[in-house]
């Protein structure tokens, strides 16, 4: 196989992990559809990279659902000491206020009243009253908070994994990239020696076909020679008159 394109390599990168957009993915198609090798190495990048981002998609699928159960859990969890917890504050500050305003309008419904003020009362309804409204205020703070802290977390935590991911899924096309490039090369190499090699083959066979030739024709030749010396030998010279 050929090398591809040097200045195509990284758009056909791109179209294999999928970074390009319409137009950018219809000029690299135009040219793999002029380039055989730059369209066979783009096919050797697509296979790779398709099962890369198999492997991708495991590993997000799996930290959705790491995800999702640790969210459940945390919902059905009330805290145990939310004063313990500082990014409660500006809840409780509003949960107080409001509570407050309650415990006026009680308070002033008990003096606007014609009967004797019981304190004591008075204190545990306003106790009543704190209790039961700030402990759903708190609960619900404490776990949109965590719920938002968790979000944010997660989602920072998904984006740079997923980074990453894309990174990794680029430096291992590289590599095939080079791998193929390189095979390609020492492909070529390996292809150019072979016919070296049977080039000076045939030439050894040539020259041994050359000398059995020559020697046949030195030895038809010096049997030649025997025979018309024997001939010489076997004919009696010519008389005087001959």
């Amino acid at each position: 196989m050929s090398q591809p394109c040097h200045d195509m390599q990284e758009r056909i990168l791109d179209l294999a992990l999928g970074a390009l957009d319409a137009e950018q993915t219809q000029e690299v198609q135009r040219h793999l559809d002029t380039c055989e090798s730059c369209r066979r190495f783009a096919q050797a990048l697509t296979e790779q990279g398709e099962s890369l981002a198999a492997l991708g998609r495991r590993v997000q699928a799996d930290m959705d659902a790491r995800r999702g159960r640790v969210i459940e859990a945390l919902q059905g969890v009330a805290p145990a000491r939310p004063r313990a917890l500082p990014f409660v504050g500006r809840f409780v500050r509003a949960a107080v206020a409001a509570v407050l305003i309650l415990g006026a309008g009680i308070v002033i419904g008990r003096l606007s009243s014609p009967k004797s003020i019981d304190v004591e009362q008075l204190r545990a309804d306003l106790q009543t009253s704190i209790v039961a409204s700030l402990q759903p205020a708190v609960r619900q703070a404490v776990l949109s908070d965590v719920d938002g802290r968790l979000e944010a977390a997660l989602a920072a935590r998904d984006e740079r994994i997923a980074t990453e991911l894309v990174e990794l899924l680029r430096q291992d096309l590289r590599v095939i990239a080079a791998e193929l490039t390189t095979g390609s090369e020492r492909l070529v190499d390996e292809r150019f020696a072979d016919v070296v090699q049977l080039i000076e083959a045939a030439r050894q066979t040539d020259r041994r076909q050359v000398a059995k030739a020559l020697e046949q024709i030195r030895t038809q030749t010096g049997m030649g020679f025997v025979r018309l010396a024997s001939l010489a030998e076997r004919t009696p010279p010519a008389g005087p008159n001959q």
